[in-house]
């Protein structure tokens, strides 16, 4: 029994594109909320247009989701067959995944 496949890099890279997209996505929608609830008390017919601002940062989320989807899809993991690759080939997924994440969670915060 290997201790270290290539499972682990496989979940490990589309685990962080996912989860630092919806970081980034809760950071800046919760920045968006703040300053668009000053702005909606004062001036309350705003309120449809800080609602689109505030919704923006939210699409982090989900292209960090699409991101680990696709690294799930492409590397065979979804499948539910026995995976293929070598373990180099999963560090390169998970490597890959890292720019999906970070861009997501630098993003959304500059959104917000």
């Amino acid at each position: 029994m290997e201790i270290i496949t290539p499972e682990i890099f496989i979940f490990i890279g589309a685990a962080l594109s996912g989860l630092l997209g919806f970081m980034g996505s809760a950071i800046g929608m919760g920045l968006a909320g703040r300053a668009g609830a000053a702005v909606v008390a004062e001036r309350p017919e705003l309120f449809g247009r800080v609602l689109l601002l505030q919704a923006l940062p939210g699409s982090q989320g989900i292209y960090g989701l699409v991101g680990a989807f696709l690294i799930l899809s492409f590397s065979g993991a979804l499948g539910g067959e026995d995976l293929t690759i070598s373990i180099a080939q999963s560090i390169q997924y998970m490597i890959a995944a890292l720019p999906i994440g970070l861009a997501g969670l630098v993003s959304a915060v500059h959104q917000g």
